[in-house]
């Protein structure tokens, strides 16, 4: 079995996005139409320190005809910051297995801007060219992590960006946040923002990707025409909007439906009753199927809430695996 190193996989990805983004948008349509495998995955928490649980997943998929299944683990213990102890916040692996005779072809280490983060900024473009304006140009973001870096990164290939405005918790975290962004995208201009409601006011789209555990953004922020990606809250404790904001949408989209009802954000306005299962449009497969109507007009505020999915992983993991191979 080989043994694929980060700096490897970093690599390969990052010359790789707009491939990858074409990758996992097909695996969305090919999950809608019955292609692919992707079970219910393994999610819980854990204590974690200084006072943040740790959140834990178990992931895996194959799509119908791919050479390669996939298994991944992957969790989130940001406390360990906090702490001040030299391990990382995000952890995770994928070990690459072949379809035909079940052998491990290789493990992939993971950790920070490797295949689980790629796949999920990957996602949220695919989300972004299905359910936002086409013109969308102004985006907020809530959070200055590594996955509020790589979706608005992702988002470039997808929508003409010239604005982004930026909330986090430490303002010494979003400037070096812009610092860094505006290395990797001079011509976007890169606003740091004093409260959430200044970041989520009068943006086309809004992305939040925060390990929040309670709601950050509120319904009477949200302008019309807004699309919305909640890409932060992945668990049953996790959560970025409100549920009312849900109560304001005029469509509201899952990568799986089952999978949030139970986790994330929609989770949330279900348990409030903000809204019921039947209030969701449909799943971001069946929109790029055909199964499900998306946007209609530029007014409409669109929601989608993404928890991440094993047909991700699977797609990733046979996308990545044979460029590796190609590169050898």
């Amino acid at each position: 079995m080989e043994y694929i190193k980060r700096e490897k996989a970093c690599e390969i990805l990052e010359s790789g996005l707009t491939e990858l983004i074409e990758e996992i948008e097909l695996g969305f349509k090919q999950l809608a139409e019955g292609k692919a495998v992707s079970p219910p995955f393994i999610n819980f928490s854990t204590p974690g320190l200084a006072g943040l649980r740790g959140h834990v997943h178990f992931k895996a998929g194959y799509v119908e005809g791919d050479e390669y299944f996939v298994f991944k683990y992957s969790a989130g213990f940001w406390g360990n910051k906090k702490a001040k102890i030299n391990e990382p916040t995000n952890t995770d692996f994928f070990i690459i297995f072949n379809a035909l005779t079940g052998k491990p072809e290789a493990f992939i280490e993971g950790g920070d801007f490797t295949l689980t983060d790629y796949r999920t900024a990957a996602a949220g473009a695919v989300s972004a060219r299905w359910l936002s304006n086409e013109n969308s140009s102004v985006i907020g973001v809530v959070g200055n992590g590594v996955q509020a870096r790589l979706q608005v990164i992702a988002l470039q290939e997808v929508r003409p960006i010239k604005t982004v405005k930026i909330w986090g918790r430490n303002p010494e975290h979003v400037k070096e946040y812009i610092k860094w962004m505006e290395k990797r995208l001079p011509n976007i201009t890169f606003q740091s923002c004093k409260t959430i409601k200044e970041a989520v006011e009068k943006v086309d789209i809004l992305i939040t990707a925060t390990p929040s555990s309670q709601a950050l953004v509120f319904p009477e922020w949200v302008n019309k025409g807004t699309h919305i990606t909640a890409v932060g809250a992945c668990g049953p404790t996790m959560q970025e909007l409100d549920a009312t904001v849900f109560g304001k949408a005029n469509k509201i989209y899952a990568d799986s439906i089952d999978a949030c009802v139970v986790n994330g954000d929609i989770h949330h306005a279900i348990e409030e009753k903000t809204i019921t299962r039947k209030r969701i449009t449909g799943e971001l497969g069946q929109v790029i199927a055909g199964m499900v109507k998306g946007r209609e007009n530029k007014d409409e505020i669109t929601i989608i809430d993404l928890v991440g999915l094993g047909v991700q992983d699977a797609k990733v993991g046979n996308w990545f695996y044979k460029k590796y191979l190609k590169a050898k």
